[in-house]
C-alpha cells in the first residue's frame, strides 16, 4: 500500500487502500515507508492520505501464521506510541486504548485464523492507524529502521524493540509485561545482531520519531537499549 500511495500521489491519481494485513493501518495515514537504497525513508504528505479506505477482514483470513503475529504486534505498537507521544489527544488516545484491548484480547486466537479474532484486528489495526495517523510514533519505530534496513520484517522488528522502548519511557510496568507476554505466546523474536553503535547511530538521525518520544533520547541511551537485545556474536 505504501508504494501505491507514492505512486499514485505522484501521478496525481485516485487512491484506494484495501489492507490484506491487520497491522500497518496505512489505509488511514499520510505516511509512506519504503526502502530506498536500501535503507527505509518516511515520506509524510497529506496528498498522501488514501481517497477511499476499504477494510474486509475476509482478505486476512490467509494469511499466514507469522503474518498475523509480526503485523499484530505492529498495529499494538502504533497504540502503544501514538498514546504515549508528545502529539496525543483525546481522540488518539481513546483509539489507542480501544485499540489495544482489541489486540490484548484478539491476537492469541488471531494466529488460530480464528475468523472473529482476524475481524477484531482488522478493526483494532484500523483504529491504531487512525490513532497514530493523527499524533505520530515514538523511539520503538526509530529503534526498528535499523533492524529492518538488515532484512529484519517490520514486525518482527517491533517485536524486538517494543518492550525496552517502552521500559526506557516509564511507560506502565504491568502493560509492558503484558505485551513480553503477548510477544512470546505468539512466537517472535526478542533478540537480534547487529553494530549496536552503527545502529544508534541511524536512531539518532531520525528527529521526526525521537523528537515525539516522551523522554529525551541520547546516542548513550540507544546503545544501551540496543545491548539489552542484541546477542552475543
Amino acid at each position: 500500500m505504501d508504494v501505491a500511495k507514492k505512486v499514485a500521489t505522484d501521478l496525481v491519481l485516485l487512491k484506494i487502500m484495501i489492507p490484506t494485513t491487520a497491522g500497518t493501518g496505512s489505509e488511514v495515514t499520510h505516511e509512506s515507508v519504503l526502502k530506498v537504497e536500501g535503507e527505509k525513508r518516511a515520506f509524510v504528505d497529506e496528498r498522501l492520505t488514501a481517497d477511499v479506505a476499504i477494510v474486509d477482514p475476509s482478505l486476512m483470513a490467509t494469511m499466514p501464521t507469522r503474518l498475523i503475529a509480526s503485523s499484530g504486534i505492529d498495529a499494538l505498537a502504533h497504540a502503544i506510541e501514538s498514546y504515549e507521544c508528545k502529539n496525543n489527544n483525546e481522540l488518539t488516545r481513546s483509539l489507542a486504548r480501544r485499540a489495544y484491548v482489541l489486540i490484548e484480547d484478539n491476537l492469541r486466537k488471531a494466529i488460530t485464523h480464528d475468523k472473529n479474532a482476524i475481524f477484531n484486528m482488522a478493526l483494532a489495526s484500523l483504529m491504531a492507524g487512525m490513532a497514530f495517523g493523527n499524533s505520530g510514533t515514538t523511539l520503538c519505530h526509530a529503534l526498528t529502521y535499523p533492524l529492518s534496513n538488515k532484512g529484519i520484517p517490520h514486525g518482527e522488528a517491533v517485536a524486538i524493540m517494543l518492550p525496552p522502548a517502552l521500559e526506557f519511557n516509564n511507560f506502565n510496568k504491568e502493560v509492558i509485561l503484558e505485551i513480553r507476554k503477548i510477544i512470546k505466546d505468539v512466537g517472535l523474536p526478542t533478540r537480534f545482531k547487529g553494530d549496536i553503535h552503527e545502529m544508534a547511530a541511524v536512531v539518532m538521525r531520525d528527529e521526526r520519531h525521537l523528537s515525539n518520544n516522551p523522554r529525551k533520547v541520547t546516542f548513550e541511551d540507544v546503545v544501551s537499549i540496543y545491548r539489552k537485545v542484541v546477542e552475543d556474536t
